[in-house]
């Protein structure tokens, strides 16, 4: 046996190559795989604890400083102390075992004392970094059969680890709640467990943690139903494989609404589902664990059970991996829906209410909405699909379309209209985007007005940022830098806007050089826009003045005269101007509303709970001495409000019908 004997091999190299993320307790989880791979019926855990002060933060803690595990399995008989003593020995291959295992229990601990009644005979050893096979020493004992693994001496290798990554506050040496190590323990094993119950192999692991004791045996592990189905796949066209998958899931209705997905292999969980296959909210609250296995995971695990040799988010297909993750996942999902939609036949009822809600968010994707095949949907699911689809779509038709051009197919009358269509199609869901993003504006200003802390700067900055301009000579301009088009869509197109700067900036951009000794050229409009009228000859100019919805009416008056001042400063030093317009934007009460309708020259145009009025000035000149007609508007942020969504709303509707 000498010259098969691991002592030839450094056990530090083997160490160093071992996945540094190993588990406090994944010793323990193979400790009892041998176990039950060396035929036990009957495991007990004994879990030590102490209180003592950490290494690092000098905080006295009660943590568990090790574990031993006992069983009457057939224990360390001839083939498994030869099996034992050499590295990746294939002794077990059969069962899934790859001949490491026990290397990750010096990961965690210094020293496994290890004492083995095989029916004939006495094993005993310590297995350590400098373990050989020499060390074990072997009596006879014919009395019992029995197996003793004691761990022992938790390296400081192990608490730096924690200790310079901060999650030693979450290392699993500081659970002390017996049940919760039971869980963890079930959790891990339940494929295995479930398995062996199934063929009828008896168990029963004690858990013993000071007083207090559990078991896990062929009573109360979950009972799993399964579902087989198959996934063929290919690198190549001329050979297609097919891959057989099992997944075992069971329910619990204890309104809990804790969900437990994995990947697994050999009996062993390996990773958790990549995505939320599974809704995150079942009927009830109810409780679901699904675990997924297949021959393709075996073959794809690392030597410590921990990961697969592939990456999960690669959807490449290779050799070594001809079913990436993200397929097998589409897959898995209609095995799961239609699970579901037998278990929870309600979940059905709720599709149609999902669909209406997400075309009611985004108008504009309802046609990808509808579209969605889904047999179980979630909301987020489906419009996060729905956007793919309508970005995929508007690159091929925007890019279908210019390669007819390119190559003069438009020749052809019907190729070229049902490209006009398409495209058509899209600029006008485009658009809707735009519009839904209107939407969210106008809700958040009417969220601003109703807040009794509300300012003039506030109300200001939704509209225009203050202190800047937008002009649309510049290269980063974009119709995003303002929301003018709550007062009126034709705002959209202006050449020029100021916020918050004085007469005489406004002035000098208009005439191009400095002005002197013009009056008020120290006042301030809110906002000052320019923007040319449908014959682009001449232009319109915009003054608009701002009060905080919380401001008494005297301050109101003040707006209204302030309006009026800056407005005529700015005309008089243009020409070619067609019109002006004046906005002030208050809060107009009952009270307000009544003084109002009672002024000469002042006419109401919008009546009920946010009327809007209206005062006619011919009194302004511009620069050529020419009147201009000027119109003012008196109105309050809810008539703002109320106008802009019904404009919204007329477009989105249309879109949503169609």
């Amino acid at each position: 046996m000498q010259n098969q004997a691991f002592m030839k091999v450094d056990i530090s190299s083997i160490l160093g190559q071992i996945n540094e993320n190993i588990t406090f307790f994944q010793p323990l989880f193979e400790a009892i795989i041998n176990s039950l791979d060396a035929q036990a019926t009957k495991i007990d855990i004994d879990i030590k604890t102490d209180t003592q002060r950490t290494l690092f933060d000098n905080v006295k803690r009660v943590s568990i400083i090790g574990y031993s595990v006992t069983d009457n399995g057939v224990g360390f008989n001839k083939d498994n102390r030869e099996s034992f003593s050499k590295y990746l020995s294939s002794y077990k291959q059969k069962i899934g075992c790859k001949g490491i295992g026990r290397f990750t229990w010096l990961k965690i601990f210094g020293n496994i004392d290890i004492v083995s009644y095989t029916g004939t005979e006495k094993v005993s050893f310590n297995f350590n970094r400098n373990f050989s096979e020499n060390n074990i020493k072997i009596e006879n004992n014919n009395n019992q059969q029995q197996t003793i693994v004691n761990f022992n001496d938790i390296n400081t290798d192990y608490y730096k680890k924690y200790n310079n990554e901060k999650l030693i506050d979450s290392d699993e040496s500081l659970i002390t709640d017996i049940e919760q190590i039971k869980e963890i323990i079930s959790d891990y094993l339940s494929v295995k467990l479930f398995l062996l119950n199934n063929s009828g192999a008896k168990f029963n692991i004690t858990l013993k943690l000071g007083d207090h004791t559990t078991t896990i045996n062929n009573e109360n592990i979950v009972k799993f139903s399964e579902k087989n189905f198959s996934i063929y796949s290919s690198i190549d066209e001329e050979q297609q494989i097919k891959y057989d998958f099992s997944l075992y899931y069971a329910f619990e209705n204890n309104g809990k609404n804790i969900h437990k997905h994995f990947y697994c292999a050999h009996g062993r969980t390996v990773k958790p589902f990549t995505k939320s296959i599974v809704p995150k909210l079942l009927p009830n609250n109810d409780s679901s664990i699904m675990l997924l296995t297949s021959e393709y995971f075996n073959e794809r695990t690392n030597n410590e059970w921990n990961e697969f040799i592939f990456s999960m988010s690669d959807n490449n297909k290779t050799i070594t991996n001809p079913l990436p993750i993200p397929y097998i996942n589409e897959h898995l999902r209609n095995v799961i829906e239609t699970i579901l939609l037998e278990k929870y036949p309600a979940l059905a009822n709720d599709n149609q209410k999902i669909i209406e809600e997400s075309i009611d968010e985004y108008p504009y994707l309802a046609k990808y909405i509808k579209e969605d095949n889904t047999q179980i949907k979630v909301k987020s699911d489906v419009i996060k699909s729905a956007q793919k689809k309508f970005i995929d779509e508007k690159e091929k038709v925007k890019a279908n379309f210019l390669k007819m051009l390119e190559n003069n197919k438009h020749t052809n009358k019907k190729v070229f209209i049902d490209n006009i269509t398409k495209i058509n199609d899209l600029s006008a869901r485009e658009l809707a985007q735009y519009f839904l993003y209107r939407e969210q504006i106008i809700k958040a200003i009417q969220k601003v007005k109703n807040d009794q802390e509300t300012t003039e700067a506030d109300l200001h900055n939704l509209f225009m940022k203050m202190g800047i301009i937008s002009n649309s000579e510049q290269e980063d301009f974009s119709i995003y830098d303002t929301n003018l088009w709550l007062f009126d869509d034709k705002f959209l197109t202006y050449n020029c806007a100021f916020s918050d700067k004085k007469l005489k900036t406004i002035k000098e951009y208009i005439t191009k050089e400095e002005n002197r000794n013009i009056d008020n050229d120290n006042c301030e409009p809110d906002i000052a826009i320019f923007y040319n009228n449908v014959n682009n000859s001449t232009k319109d100019v915009v003054i608009i003045e701002f009060k905080s919805p919380n401001a008494k009416e005297l301050q109101n008056g003040v707006g209204i005269y302030e309006l009026s001042r800056n407005i005529y400063p700015v005309v008089e030093t243009m020409d070619n101007v067609r019109m002006a317009f004046g906005y002030v934007v208050l809060n107009i009460n009952e009270q307000m509303a009544k003084n109002l309708s009672k002024q000469a020259g002042v006419k109401t145009i919008s009546f009920g709970d946010y009327p809007i009025f209206y005062i006619y000035n011919e009194n302004i000149e511009d620069k050529n001495s020419n009147k201009i007609p000027v119109h003012l508007y008196i109105m309050s942020i809810d008539s703002i409000c109320i106008d802009a969504e019904l404009r919204n709303r007329t477009f989105l509707n249309i879109i949503k019908n169609k």
